[in-house]
């Protein structure tokens, strides 16, 4: 018996390559796109690739943010092919299957021309039904994706959601100074406050929620924006620089804590992704208003200035700020905000006279935005 079984795997083996005459043939995959866009961004998508995002290019100045899905197909007869890629794009993984190389087709609704809906069954080869939903917004610069799993596996089963965006970094390999600079938060030992960390690889601190990267080529910042919700305890971001095919490119994620599934389980997570064109600093982001703050001492008195951009239009609005000293001292003022555009910063400014001497932090509320804590600077008044 198991020489039959050789002889028939051995048969089909001789049928498939006694089809193909001559060299292999390798050609590039052809991905059919979906295309999102509105006056600031086109997001193109591959429905035929497990619905990944493809590429966000500005309309600004034509830059094209990420690196995208390269695949080869080579074909050795009518019964046998091979696919290899690049692994990129942007989409969901889990720890347990890296999917990065796969592709699936999505089954795809429209809803209107800003969103499109991806769902399907077995996603990866999983037992998880995906629904992913993407968004653009008319008028602005994020784009919203909201993904839903339904487990249909083994009880108390663990899966690790994971998304990882890869950005380009230019042809050819160039020197990597001041091309990108990455930006996480993370805990100060000893301390409640948070500091912020460029060109490391760390642990968020659970109650932060972003991560973001400064390309000053380009004039823009690039965020991933995950909803508070979905961050939980042991959440983190990633970011590492690599090379491939003689470019290289700047991978970012973050990744949710193991989850344990049961059988018709269903678990939602969302986030965005933020282009901030012009802007070259970020310390916060506070909904989806990214600022910094910075602190003017070339004359007396001193004055303290905040600086925001919004990824989405905003209506009229107020923003508290609190300076807070370490001995318990602190000190308010609300500012009146005009309706924030995207692509535009606002500068409010505060003149730092009648302050006891002291070390103070920045932090403060935007109504309908939430609270925000500036990492940077501490303003020390002597």
């Amino acid at each position: 018996m198991k020489n039959f079984k050789r002889f028939v795997v051995t048969a089909a083996l001789a049928v498939a390559f006694g089809a193909w005459a001559g060299e292999p043939e390798t050609q590039e995959v052809k991905y059919q796109k979906l295309v999102l866009e509105n006056e600031f961004l086109t997001v193109s998508l591959l429905p035929e690739s497990m619905g990944r995002i493809d590429q966000i290019t500005v309309k600004k100045n034509n830059y094209n943010i990420l690196y995208p899905r390269h695949s080869l197909c080579t074909n050795y007869g009518s019964l046998l092919k091979t696919v290899k890629g690049n692994a990129f794009g942007s989409a969901d993984t889990f720890l347990q299957r890296d999917l990065r190389s796969m592709d699936q087709k999505m089954n795809v609704e429209q809803p209107d021309t800003q969103t499109v809906i991806f769902s399907v069954k077995n996603y990866g080869g999983m037992p998880i039904t995906m629904t992913r939903k993407i968004t653009l917004p008319a008028g602005s610069t994020i784009i919203k994706t909201e993904s839903q799993l339904q487990w249909h596996g083994k009880p108390n089963s663990e899966i690790t959601p994971r998304w990882d965006f890869f950005l380009n970094g230019g042809d050819p390999l160039p020197s990597r100074s001041n091309l990108f600079i990455p930006l996480v938060r993370t805990a100060r030992p000893g301390s409640r406050y948070d500091q912020l960390n460029r060109w490391k690889q760390r642990t968020v601190v659970p109650s932060d929620n972003f991560m973001a990267v400064i390309i000053p080529p380009q004039d823009l910042t690039f965020a991933l924006i995950v909803d508070p919700d979905s961050m939980k305890q042991d959440s983190k971001f990633y970011t590492l620089s690599g090379g491939y095919n003689k470019k290289w490119y700047w991978w970012m994620a973050f990744m949710l804590p193991p989850q344990k599934m049961d059988p018709d389980e269903v678990r939602k997570y969302a986030f965005a992704a933020a282009v901030y064109p012009g802007l070259k600093n970020i310390q916060e982001i506070c909904g989806d208003i990214a600022m910094y703050a910075y602190v003017t001492k070339r004359s007396l008195p001193w004055r303290l200035g905040v600086v925001m951009m919004a990824a989405s239009p905003t209506q009229e609005n107020t923003i508290q700020l609190k300076l807070s000293s370490e001995d318990g001292k602190f000190f308010e003022k609300t500012f009146t905000l005009p309706p924030l555009v995207p692509g535009k910063m606002h500068n409010v400014t505060w003149t730092l006279s009648g302050f006891p001497p002291g070390k103070y932090h920045i932090s403060g509320n935007i109504p309908g935005k939430g609270d925000f804590l500036l990492p940077e600077p501490v303003i020390e008044i002597k």
